[in-house]
């Protein structure tokens, strides 16, 4: 496998771009007024061509928990098609827990650290390779480009896990959310049957592709 800073770097620029252009348009609002739409263009061209740069030469850290850290792609089911779902898991947590291993969020994880996980090379991963990349390299920026609030973040997180909280029951959340109120239209209890069985049918064809994705990368890691 290679780390995510090898395949970054091996990433056509110009493709990945576009589709981290895709996934956050330009907001033209919040640009300079005197930038003409093409000069606004070409701003925000830019700015995800540093950024890619920066991350294709950062020089990589050591995990701190030590562990081999495992990004890769199985599908699931959305709206009849199949949708990818990225998912990031110590090495370790895919061969003790199989489809039950948990994925981990990113936003939190600094670049250095983040650019020496591995991609896999199973078939979905390879296929979806631009649309992990789009999501990583989103996560990896959620606290400025260059990770510049990420100290910050993580001592105001800190600090509120510290201290003393109040809990509220399901209830007081969905009055608060505004959820109590009677909904205007509900399944009957043979179409509740039903969405409870598409349900698990969709459940069924997650974890089948994401057992398969695991077992893919298990067995090329032995050889």
């Amino acid at each position: 496998m290679q780390t995510l800073q090898e395949v970054l770097q091996a990433a056509d620029t110009a493709e990945l771009v576009a589709a981290l252009k895709r996934r956050f348009p330009v907001d033209l609002a919040e640009l300079p007024a005197e930038l003409t739409v093409a000069a606004a263009q070409a701003h925000v061209d830019q700015v995800w061509r540093d950024y890619l740069d920066r991350l294709r030469t950062l020089e990589i850290q050591p995990t701190a928990d030590g562990q081999t850290w495992v990004l890769y792609v199985y599908h699931e089911l959305k709206d009849g098609m199949p949708e990818p779902s990225v998912n990031v898991t110590p090495l370790a947590e895919l061969q003790r827990e199989g489809v039950a291993a948990p994925s981990y969020a990113l936003e939190w994880t600094p670049q250095v650290e983040l650019l020496g996980y591995y991609v896999a090379e199973n078939r979905l991963t390879k296929y979806y390779q631009t649309d992990l990349l789009v999501e990583v390299l989103d996560d990896a920026c959620f606290f400025g480009l260059e990770q510049e609030h990420l100290a910050e973040e993580i001592a105001s997180l800190t600090a509120r896990t510290q201290a003393p909280g109040k809990t509220f029951s399901e209830e007081a959340v969905k009055r608060e959310l505004g959820w109590d109120e009677e909904a205007g239209d509900t399944f009957t209890p043979q179409e509740e049957k039903y969405r409870a069985q598409a349900e698990a049918a969709a459940q069924k064809i997650s974890d089948y592709s994401k057992q398969a994705a695991i077992d893919e990368i298990l067995q090329s890691l032995a050889g």
